[in-house]
């Protein structure tokens, strides 16, 4: 839900929002350095090779590191250009 309230903030082109998204992002890298097993949970098993590749790269996007990274590289230019 939180990550709802801040995206609509961040399309409003608030600060607030901005700090919020990458507290979050920080917040969830943490936890996946300290907990290795967090990783393993993002990754979808199937016995389709294509699937599971396809389906990981998605989640791990979506909902994993990758987007995470994303996030914090894109805030600068977000900060930049939002309003108080």
């Amino acid at each position: 839900m939180p990550l709802i309230i801040f995206g609509i903030g961040i399309w409003n082109l608030r600060k607030w929002a901005v700090w919020g998204a990458v507290a979050v992002c920080v917040i969830d890298l943490v936890i996946l350095f300290f907990t290795p097993q967090a990783l393993a949970a993002a990754l979808v098993k199937s016995e389709v090779m294509i699937w599971s590749v396809l389906l990981s790269a998605v989640t791990l996007l979506c909902n994993g590191p990758v987007g995470d990274l994303l996030v914090l590289i894109a805030a600068p230019s977000l900060l930049k250009h939002a309003k108080a």
